[in-house]
């Protein structure tokens, strides 16, 4: 049955460059993490981690859902043109919130338990800009059905990491928020090689911007999203300590890692989405999604062995009984749940902004809520509790 999958999988080359280019991302961590624990770093793992939480929240906050509302209202899904309309100015309020939340992050940066300079909090929101500018064209590219181009632009991401990593172990970069800032100038540079190689297929229409409060607060959708595998992180910034956060940090980018490889699906989910909406699904299309469904479900396996692996490479030695129990906990709730992860989207891309709202919204309050009260009343085993609890529930 394997086998089937496998060549149906690697015969679509868009799923196999997105899931190459997760393997690359993976790996670089790895090495970063390995690195950081040889030379006596391991304050490095803790920043890598918040910076993970900041970069991600903010970028998706930054871009008010413009790169949904681009989806879901597409009419090019057959189209070879790749339509660009005004909804691309939408990048100039983005770049006004960045400064807004990069002046507000600056006075309040001191909450967490760990340092996080100014040069490092400006690095990532250049980053930020950077990547809001790179998904707004990779959307209008989705919304063209042209997923094998934004699968290589995707990887060029992970090529940056990969570059950061070289240049930091040989101590060209010492703020690892530099990572942010390589991998999407990369992809920036391939952006623009696409462009100048493809512009005839480009084109302009010039229509009224609709600034609707119901795909701005969509962005808010996506933040949930993104929270989900950080929420434990920033709860052990704000009431746990460092050594926790290190620990801890292991076990979340695997989760997370893992997480991205189903993730890396999504553009293929979204396509389907947006074809079922509009009568044009095939039979190979449904094909594609119980393959990687079945896919995701042996990824989701791999959690526990994964993180064994991971820990002791890093740590050189096996983890504490109560991080076992956790990562049962939320592999579990994972495998159980990971429909949630290939389909979040659906309310939005079915038009529905404001119930996705509400959905991401209430999924990620009531797993940080749960959060704090499980951690202060049974530590680090409430954090995995409260987190499978959210998962499976929603």
């Amino acid at each position: 049955m394997y086998s089937e999958i496998y060549k149906k999988f690697f015969n679509s080359k868009h799923l196999a460059i997105s899931f190459t280019g997760t393997i690359l991302g993976i790996i670089t961590t790895v090495i970063l993490f390995l690195h950081a624990m040889i030379n006596d770093q391991e304050i490095v793992i803790a920043k890598f981690s918040i910076f993970l939480l900041i970069f991600f929240g903010t970028s998706i906050l930054c871009m008010l859902g413009n790169d949904i509302e681009i989806l879901a209202k597409t009419n090019n899904l057959r189209k070879k043109k790749i339509i660009i309309d005004n909804k691309i100015f939408k990048l100039i309020l983005s770049l006004i919130l960045n400064i807004l939340l990069f002046l507000i992050y600056n006075n309040f940066f001191h909450i967490f338990v760990v340092e996080i300079t100014f040069n490092e909090l400006l690095v990532i929101h250049i980053a930020i800009f950077l990547n809001n500018l790179n998904r707004t064209f990779q959307s209008y590219i989705q919304s063209s059905s042209k997923l094998l181009t934004n699968s290589i632009l995707d990887f060029s991401r992970y090529v940056g990491y990969a570059i950061f990593l070289i240049f930091w172990i040989f101590k060209k970069f010492q703020l690892v928020g530099f990572i942010f800032l390589i991998g999407e100038s990369v992809t920036f540079i391939s952006l623009l090689f696409f462009i100048v190689f493809n512009y005839s297929q480009f084109t302009f229409e010039n229509k009224k911007i609709n600034f609707k409060l119901n795909y701005f607060i969509l962005s808010f959708s996506q933040f949930a999203y993104q929270g989900l595998f950080k929420i434990d992180i920033l709860t052990l910034a704000l009431f746990g300590n460092l050594k926790l956060i290190i620990l801890y940090a292991i076990l979340s980018n695997v989760i997370e890692g893992i997480v991205n490889f189903i993730t890396s699906f999504h553009p293929a989910m979204n396509n389907l989405i947006l074809k079922n909406k509009k009568n044009l699904i095939s039979k190979n299309d449904i094909h594609n999604y119980f393959s990687i469904k079945k896919i995701s479900s042996f990824l989701i396996i791999l959690i526990i062995p994964s993180y064994l692996i991971f820990n002791y490479l890093v740590f050189f030695n096996f983890p504490e009984f109560i991080f076992l129990v956790i990562v049962i906990f939320l592999s579990i709730s994972v495998f159980i749940s990971k429909k949630l992860f290939l389909f979040y989207y659906v309310y939005s891309l079915y038009e529905k902004p404001f119930n996705q709202f509400l959905f991401s919204i209430g999924l990620l309050m009531s797993n940080f809520i749960l959060n704090i009260i499980l951690f202060k009343l049974i530590g680090l085993l409430g954090i995995a509790i409260a987190t499978s609890m959210s998962y499976i529930l929603f």
